[in-house]
This record gives C-alpha cells, sequence and structure tokens, in this order.
C-alpha cells in the first residue's frame, strides 16, 4: 500500500504509476466511484481550510479541488446511459476533457502551487496537440524490437 499523495502527486517508481492507473481505472469504470482512492467527495474536507480558505493538503500546502473529478463524473454518466447525449461523439468529446484534466490541467495547476519544487524532474503537462491522436489510424509493422523507442506517431 502506497501513500495517495505519492500516487497523485509525486510518483517516482514504476509501481506507483501502475497503482495510479488501476485507480484511475476504478474511478472511470468501477460499480463504486468511492472505490478509487483517486476519488475525491466535494463534501469532505471543507471544514480544513488554511488562512487564506484554501483546501490544505496533509503538509499544510493549499492543493484546492482537483480539476479532473467533474469531467470524471460527466463521462461516467455518459458512459452509463444515464444522459441521453451519450453518443460517440459525445462520449469521444468528454474523453478529451477527462484526459485535459488529468494530464494537462492539474499538472499545471501543481506546478504553479510549487509542489514540485524539490523534484528532480518536473512533470511536463501534455499539450492538446500531444492529446490529439493523429489522423492516421495505427497499423501493425513488422520489425518492432521489444527494444525499441517509439515516437509518438508509433503510439497513436
Amino acid at each position: 500500500v502506497y501513500p495517495i499523495c505519492t500516487i497523485r502527486s509525486t510518483p517516482s517508481m514504476p509501481v506507483h504509476c501502475i497503482v495510479w492507473a488501476k485507480e484511475l481505472y476504478k474511478l472511470l469504470f468501477g460499480d463504486k466511484v468511492e472505490d478509487s482512492m483517486l476519488f475525491e467527495d466535494e463534501d469532505v474536507g471543507k471544514e480544513e481550510k488554511d488562512d487564506n480558505g484554501d483546501e490544505a493538503d496533509e503538509e499544510g500546502e493549499p492543493s484546492g479541488p482537483s480539476t479532473y473529478m467533474e469531467p470524471i463524473t460527466t463521462i461516467r454518466d455518459l458512459l452509463r446511459g444515464g444522459s441521453s447525449n451519450g453518443t460517440g461523439e459525445s462520449i469521444q468529446q468528454q474523453a478529451a476533457t477527462v484526459l485535459t484534466a488529468l494530464y494537462a490541467t492539474e499538472i499545471t495547476k501543481q506546478i504553479d502551487m510549487g509542489r514540485y519544487k524539490t523534484a528532480a524532474k518536473v512533470p511536463a503537462p501534455l499539450t492538446s496537440d500531444d492529446l490529439t491522436p493523429d489522423a492516421d489510424q495505427p497499423t501493425y509493422r513488422d520489425g518492432y524490437d521489444a527494444t525499441d523507442i517509439w515516437s509518438k506517431k508509433d503510439c497513436t
């Protein structure tokens, strides 16, 4: 078991990323969103404010609500058919919103808060170009070795 603050903010080992991915899967597709360690109940912790009225984390640093819970709640509703707008296109648009919230907005927020001031390497938020797949669909190619380093185009 790993502390959730390490898993969410400063994963430094591959196992941290694996645990984070499993928790994200539970958050997106699990029966109960509360089963994921990444779940944030907006009603919990409202009484724990710092001097400026911002929420503080376990180290006393302001953290505030994450940027991803609202988009995740919306996409869960779309996937479960709870919204009349659950078309393939609306789900795809919401998936893009979730990716942006997780890999761009949340990372930018954490950097702005100084979360990584002591980190050996500061994470770089992804851009919209990084999150938008190329028009070409992936194709199978012979000749890839297990040790090849793939480009972004190879992965999309």
